[in-house]
């Protein structure tokens, strides 16, 4: 898979149960997928496609962590 583009960051929505934050986020983005085999032939894909794709990615933290760091928690394709 190869990212061309981000075309959309959008918040979705946020989170705080006690002191652990979860932020959802939408990203609309141009990918190009291609699979190829040990012999460097395409077996799945077109590397002239380029495609649009929609996620949801889900991010938490502990807010009383000196870890400043979001860990990915979870994804959706929309």
């Amino acid at each position: 898979t190869t990212l061309i583009s981000i075309k959309v960051t959008e918040v979705k929505s946020i989170d705080l149960k006690g002191s652990r934050a979860t932020i959802k986020v939408r990203f609309v983005s141009d990918q190009v997928s291609v699979t190829r085999n040990e012999a460097g032939e395409i077996v799945d894909g077109d590397p002239s496609q380029v495609e649009e794709i929609e996620d949801i990615w889900i991010f938490e933290r502990d807010m009383r962590s000196s870890d400043p760091n979001w860990v990915l928690v979870d994804t959706e394709q929309s």
